[in-house]
């Protein structure tokens, strides 16, 4: 899988389009880095999504893989299937209370393919797919849940019955218990009347006593038996469950419902029954008011206290007016910073290293070349520059690590176009800086040459040019160059550069990136920095003079500093469909006012006249055409 990594901004669209080919699967990813102006937009606690209308109005809705900063997605068969530019491209950042963000993404051109195998193009929503096998798993568990309370509800129905047994058998054992107490009374009291009246006889009494006493040892035994089964319902009225105790309090319950000192109960309408009446509750008449004392004591005791009421002077102001403090307010002779206002005053371009179009992560300088690495920054007498991510405390994407050269000495700059309109200005640098050794450097602006020293730590620098003056042309812009011909260092890191007017620089301000690839398309344009292997240059028709020419009109998105740029072709590149390749490349005309270039192509064999050719990459991903409009001397 290959990667192409694009800088986002939430409150900018993007201008760039990033070209694919239909049908790949899965072959590229996207990178996206997220930035909320110039702070990096802390992704790691949301979810991410990313939301596709394909040019067939087909969707896509997917989830994306998340950084910090950072969202990958993989683009998929379905997201490729269909032809032509995309219609809406958007990240989805949910937070965790809900909060929704969308930020659009650049145009998808996605570049018919030549080889179509005519993969139907569907909707496809996999996030939607994973909530729905969640659903349906929730739905089994769900099931299961209710068919274990409903064989619990059998459970405490049986126990229930148990416990309509158990207190049966209690009141059945009381009953015994009040019988076999009236016969012992009454057996008392035969006793009694037996020796208050000797005229009794005493066999009469003796068959008396006899058959009360059966009487009260039949009634103890049933009592006994009583008890022993009370005793057994008790032992398993121990085992009883959580839910089926429950069920007895809520039993209970419903037996105390409106008693008095009980619970107090609603009527069909959900309304206590009976209703409290005004004097239950303290309430007050209809037609009752406070008085002025009651009223007015509550508000005197509130004025000027703590959370309480203001109070007015005798001309109706607060008697405690708020400074300016108090209300953010600012002095008179405060101005804001660029930074507060939004404002990005940075003179030079592409001081995030973000904007890469000549396609190398590392650059390597032949002897005696200025050599241009990322956008419009040169090198001259470096052995290699290469980008890196950002490690230096900075709020920016990428770093560059710049080669020495031993012996000889290294020079890095960036030109600024029409410089000599700085002269007399007052002008601010800023950058951050580290070796791998200590060394010493030049920082040259026109004439001024500012010393300063790197350390194996990073450092920032801050430089004040009072007024510019013009020097040579090596010194037209930012330049760093060794002092030592035989540095002890063997490469520097370097980041966030940037140069402002006025007498301090502020906090470093990272660029728009979609503003800053218009910016650096002025001095240079490639028209496959996306290394897509059928990319179309334009179309047009052979001349009748020399049918091996073909005239095709390139429109720019911003004009080029000079009208006659360097024309460099590699890789093969031809007419898409005929075997004729281009053997040569120039530019025939510039039409600034409509900023149309037409270039002219010779091919390797004659065309038919009248007849429209599509010149394109060959099946050739490092086929490309670029225009060279930099600064060199």
């Amino acid at each position: 899988m290959v990667y192409k990594e694009i800088t986002v901004d939430v409150w900018r669209k993007p201008n760039e389009e990033v070209r694919v080919i239909q049908e790949e699967a899965e072959g590229r990813a996207l990178v996206v880095h997220v930035f909320d102006s110039a702070a990096p937009l802390d992704l790691s606690q949301k979810s991410v999504f990313v939301y596709i209308q394909k040019p067939d109005d087909k969707l896509i809705y997917a989830q994306a893989q998340v950084s910090g900063n950072t969202a990958s997605i993989a683009l998929t068969g379905q997201m490729m299937s269909a032809y032509g530019r995309t219609k809406l491209f958007e990240l989805e950042v949910v937070g965790n209370r809900g909060q929704v963000l969308k930020i659009t993404l650049p145009v998808l051109y996605i570049v018919k393919s030549a080889y179509h195998d005519a993969i139907e193009s569907t909707n496809e929503f996999s996030v939607l797919t994973e909530n729905l096998q969640k659903v349906q798993s929730a739905v089994q568990k769900a099931e299961s849940a209710v068919q274990a309370a409903e064989n619990a509800n059998e459970s405490v129905e049986q126990i229930a019955g148990k416990t309509q047994i158990l207190e049966r058998n209690i009141t059945a054992a009381e009953a015994k218990r009040v019988e076999t107490e009236n016969l012992r009374c009454a057996n008392e009291e035969l006793r009694e009347n037996a020796e208050a009246s000797r005229k009794v006889e005493f066999s009469e009494w003796k068959d008396a006593s006899i058959t009360a006493l059966e009487t009260v040892a039949s009634a103890a035994a049933e009592a006994d038996q009583a008890a022993e089964r009370a005793n057994r319902a008790a032992e398993k009225m121990e085992g009883l469950q959580i839910p089926e105790i429950g069920q007895m309090i809520s039993e209970i319950i419903e037996d105390e419902k409106g008693k008095n000192g009980g619970i107090a109960a609603l009527d069909q309408e959900g309304k206590i029954s009976p209703m409290p009446n005004a004097s239950d509750v303290g309430a007050r008449e209809a037609s009752w008011l406070p008085t002025t004392i009651e009223i007015g004591a509550v508000s005197i005791t509130e004025k000027g206290e703590a959370n309480g009421i203001a109070t007015l002077n005798s001309q109706g102001r607060l008697v405690q007016m708020p400074d300016a403090e108090d209300v953010g307010a600012h002095p008179n002779t405060w101005l804001p910073a660029a930074s507060e206002i939004g404002a990005v005053p940075n003179l030079l371009i592409n001081s995030s290293f973000s904007i890469n179009q000549r396609g190398q992560e590392v650059y390597t300088r032949t002897s005696g070349q200025h050599i241009y690495t990322v956008d419009r920054w040169m090198a001259y007498g470096c052995s290699s520059v290469a980008r890196e991510a950002n490690t230096s405390p900075a709020v920016t994407p990428y770093q560059l690590k710049i080669g020495l050269a031993n012996p000889g000495q290294s020079t890095f700059l960036q030109p600024i176009e029409n410089f000599e309109a700085l002269t007399g200005s007052t002008i601010s640098i800023s950058f951050w800086i580290k070796a791998d050794a200590e060394e010493q450097f030049n920082v040259i602006f026109g004439l001024d040459a500012n010393p300063i020293t790197a350390a194996t730590t990073w450092k920032e620098f801050k430089i004040a040019i009072p007024s510019v003056q013009i020097g040579a042309f090596v010194t037209h812009g930012l330049c760093l160059q060794t002092v030592s011909n035989t540095p002890a260092a063997t490469y520097y890191q370097f980041a966030a550069p940037q140069v402002v007017f006025g007498s301090a620089t502020d906090q470093y301000h990272m660029p728009d990136p979609s503003l800053e690839m218009v910016r650096c398309r002025r001095y240079f344009y490639s028209l496959n920095s996306s290394k897509s292997r059928y990319a179309m240059v334009g179309q047009g028709y052979a001349r009748w003079s020399d049918l091996t020419l073909v005239g095709v009109p390139v429109t720019l998105a911003v004009p080029m500093r000079i009208q006659a740029p360097i024309v460099t072709m590699s890789g093969t590149i031809g007419t898409m469909g005929l075997p004729n390749v281009i053997n040569a490349i120039s530019v025939e005309s510039y039409y600034s006012t409509e900023n149309i270039m037409r270039l002219r192509f010779k091919m390797n064999g004659e065309l038919e006249a009248n007849t429209c050719y599509e010149i394109a990459a060959r099946n050739d991903a490092d086929a490309n055409i670029t225009l060279d409009a930099e600064i060199y001397a």
